[in-house]
């Protein structure tokens, strides 16, 4: 059961799910809060490493609700066609393509292609994740307190200016700034 939600519902930033028996709960954290907006091939690139570079190929704008069962369930493979995004204006290479074929000729439907795919977009944001949790970590920041990429980045900036074992005394001294 959704517990709190924050975002819209286009794109939820934070969900709290508890469990109706067991009460434990579980926050789902975009983790697009914590950067820049941009999309996942550049945020693994930017915070990860080169170990898995791919999220695999799947035409997901083609599937709707009305339709996802009738076409999961085919076992035949998508054509080239099915990857192109009307939206976008873009349309598959043939290399993209030869890739998609080489990918999901491994896989008796397209039901478990996707699981496939689903698994691969999962991978690839694992090592990001970690080396962005270890470099707010190394500046004690919470990035559970603060889910702002702006709140972050101003805590680790006091964090670099100032000591916390340091004394600092008051300034009384200091001239009034001038408003032009």
């Amino acid at each position: 059961m959704i517990q709190s939600f924050i975002g819209s519902y286009g794109q939820g930033k934070q969900i709290v799910v508890e469990h109706k028996w067991t009460k434990q709960q579980i926050n789902l954290i975009d983790a697009m809060s914590y950067t820049q907006p941009t999309d996942l091939a550049i945020f693994a690139d930017d915070f990860g490493n080169k170990d898995n570079e791919s999220k695999g190929l799947f035409p997901y704008k083609g599937i709707t609700y009305e339709n996802y069962n009738q076409q999961l369930i085919k076992l035949q493979l998508f054509t080239i066609k099915a990857f192109d995004s009307m939206l976008k204006n873009k349309t598959m290479t043939g290399d993209d393509y030869l890739q998609y074929l080489s990918d999901a000729k491994n896989y008796a439907t397209r039901w478990d292609y996707l699981q496939h795919y689903n698994e691969l977009e999962t991978q690839i944001m694992i090592q990001p994740l970690d080396n962005l949790i270890n470099w707010f970590y190394q500046y004690n920041v919470d990035m559970l307190s603060f889910m702002d990429l702006a709140v972050n980045a101003n805590t680790i900036k006091y964090a670099e200016s100032h000591s916390l074992s340091a004394i600092y005394f008051p300034t009384y001294f200091a001239k009034p700034a001038q408003l032009t």
